[in-house]
Parts: structure tokens; C-alpha cells; sequence
């Protein structure tokens, strides 16, 4: 089993869709990047990856517009991870919670 992670502005909605791929078998949301230890989500919201993943990544960025896949270019960036903070409780899992589906994302 491998780790990833993903950075996003909202990490319910990106939470949601990958805890609902095939193949994943844990999704946590958190905080990364920063300077502050043990941020949360009230001062926010106002590990590495193995070289194999970020050539994975890099391969599909790169791909997805000669496959005309989305109408705006690709704006994702790839770096080597950071410290992660877990997020409180409450955000884990947010929508499966409260019998939500997901939003935009």
C-alpha cells in the first residue's frame, strides 16, 4: 500500500471523492504546508512521496490535454510533501456524516 497526499482548498468535497474510489482504503483531511505547528480549521480556513508517484503524476499531468480532458489547463502542482496535520475530528468524513453526497468537486 502506498500514501498520497493531495492539497485543496476545500478537503470535504475532495475527501468524499477520493474515500469513494476503488482501491483506497483511508482518506484523512488535514492541514499541510505553513508555518504554524498544529494549526486548525478556524486559522487556516480564513513525510515525501516515493520518486515512482511523482513520475506517475507528472506523466498524467501531462497527458490530460492531449486528451482534451478538461477545457482549462492543468493548474496542479506537484512538490514534495510536507508536515501534515490531521484536522479535527468533525471535518473527517464530513459529508458521509451527515448523509451528504459531495459537492462540486
Amino acid at each position: 500500500m502506498e500514501t498520497a497526499t493531495f492539497a485543496a482548498g476545500c478537503f470535504w468535497g475532495v475527501e468524499e471523492a477520493f474515500r469513494t474510489l476503488p482501491g483506497v482504503k483511508q482518506t484523512r483531511v488535514g492541514y499541510t504546508g505553513g508555518t504554524v505547528e498544529n494549526p486548525f480549521y478556524e486559522m487556516v480556513c480564513g513525510g515525501r512521496t516515493s520518486p515512482e508517484q511523482e513520475k506517475a503524476v507528472r506523466e498524467t499531468i501531462e497527458r490530460l490535454p492531449e486528451e482534451r480532458a478538461y477545457t482549462q489547463p492543468i493548474a496542479t502542482q506537484v512538490v514534495p510533501a510536507v508536515t501534515f496535520y490531521p484536522a479535527e475530528e468533525y471535518h473527517q468524513q464530513y459529508f458521509a456524516k451527515r448523509g451528504l453526497v459531495g459537492c462540486h468537486v
